[in-house]
């Protein structure tokens, strides 16, 4: 498809060069670390999700319910995106529940605990609900 790329670069306003040599293009818009972590996190929790469904053959169409365990910033910004993390990881949207404590007493710990050792813990309550259900 390298010809319809050229095309479409070629057609668009002030392009005097081949697509092939030129630069990548710069962006004057702002970088917030702080927005590229919380994507990160929740890419991560999506992976998880997905993850836990292939490792226990749970059929793709199936909703599945979840329990995400995580600080209340973290649950903030999950639960501001359910619908679209149920869309992702095939969650039934009205059985996602949200916990700022961990459900197995481990609750103390919550504060000393990084993002990816919470999605650990959301993974291994999602695959204990899968055995479940």
């Amino acid at each position: 498809m390298p010809f319809v790329t050229e095309e479409l670069w070629q057609a668009l306003p002030n392009r005097r060069e081949a697509l092939i040599i030129s630069s990548w293009p710069q962006t004057s818009l702002p970088r917030s670390t702080d927005l590229v972590k919380i994507f990160e996190n929740f890419q991560a929790l999506t992976r998880a999700i997905q993850n836990a469904r292939a490792e226990y053959s749970v059929e793709p169409a199936k909703l599945i319910t979840a329990s995400i365990v995580g600080s209340e910033e973290v649950i903030q910004y999950i639960s501001e995106e359910k619908e679209v993390l149920a869309l992702l990881s095939k969650l039934d949207l009205d059985n996602i529940h949200f916990n700022d404590e961990v459900v197995l007493g481990f609750s103390s710990l919550l504060a000393n605990i990084n993002f990816n050792l919470l999605i650990l813990a959301a993974c291994y309550l999602i695959r204990l609900l899968v055995m479940l259900a």
